[in-house]
């Protein structure tokens, strides 16, 4: 990637944003994905000699995106039971032209809204802490090495400076603002037509066994933001754990681009995080 954190701060030029590109996976003239061993920005379906346009025998009388939406919101209520949890997280977007992608270590806690980074792949070391309600509503990163010496950066999560580089700032990190944002996009598109949807019961996520719906639109409009969403379900815990939005393809016979993908894999939940997971002066954290 480009300028770090600490030399835009010195130069006013591409800021901390770097920072916020985790924030919150293609051929052609598409930019390539980058080279990470775990191979976060996959975007082949999922196996599709188990899909199905049905999952449950629904009447066809219904919008096709209704009974998705109902599985969706079935994860609401297992969210519900989750006060803070430990992952890894990964994100992938294409941003100003540009693919960014990250690999980190994510610590979450529902209320208040908090967020620790610990940043794995690329920029290892690098730390980001947000709690809704303090350090003046602002973001608190740091780099590693020398451009440690810059010390603690405070940034507006929201700044066109820290959105340089990611779609989302850190304020929508997290299950449940994935979770909100996907019922959201769908329960717009059920006021559109032609939507196909697609169910895999028999996915596989980093060993894990997910459901995944796929909705695609046929041609692009004025209220059609992706051509293709996929959200996949972990089948054991019934939480949301990949979401993937696809762009329409230049010409036909293209495959769609990916323009977002987040991943969340080794989700422990209710590990019982306190105000020391969230605070720069945590003597395990490098601030």
């Amino acid at each position: 990637m480009s300028r770090t954190i600490l030399s835009s701060i010195a130069t006013a030029a591409r800021p901390a944003a770097l920072v916020l590109s985790a924030l919150v996976c293609l051929a052609g003239s598409q930019p390539a994905f980058p080279q990470e061993s775990d191979r976060t920005a996959r975007s082949d379906p999922p196996r599709a000699g188990s899909r199905t346009r049905d999952p449950a025998g629904q009447p066809a009388a219904q919008h096709p995106l209704e009974p998705a939406l109902r599985i969706a919101e079935s994860c609401r209520q297992s969210l519900a039971d989750v006060e803070d949890y430990e992952a890894m997280f990964s994100k992938w977007e294409i941003v100003g032209g540009r693919g960014h992608g990250h690999t980190m270590r994510m610590k979450f806690r529902t209320t208040p809204m908090s967020v620790y980074l610990r940043f794995e792949n690329p920029h290892a070391g690098r730390e980001v802490i947000y709690v809704e309600g303090r350090n003046d509503g602002n973001l608190l990163a740091h780099e590693t090495g020398v451009k440690s010496l810059v010390g603690t950066v405070a940034l507006r999560p929201d700044s066109p400076r820290a959105l340089s580089e990611s779609k989302h700032p850190i304020t929508h990190a997290g299950l449940a603002n994935m979770l909100e944002g996907i019922l959201a996009q769908w329960r717009a598109e059920t006021k559109l037509d032609g939507v196909e949807v697609l169910y895999y019961a028999d996915a596989k996520l980093r060993g894990a066994e997910c459901k995944v719906i796929e909705a695609t639109h046929p041609r692009p409009g004025r209220d059609v933001r992706f051509h293709r969403t996929r959200l996949y379900i972990d089948k054991q815990t019934n939480l949301p754990v990949r979401l993937e939005q696809f762009g329409f393809p230049e010409r036909p016979g293209e495959k769609p681009p990916l323009l977002e993908q987040y991943t969340y894999w080794n989700i422990r939940t209710n590990v019982g995080l306190t105000d020391a997971d969230f605070d720069v002066r945590n003597p395990a954290y490098g601030f």
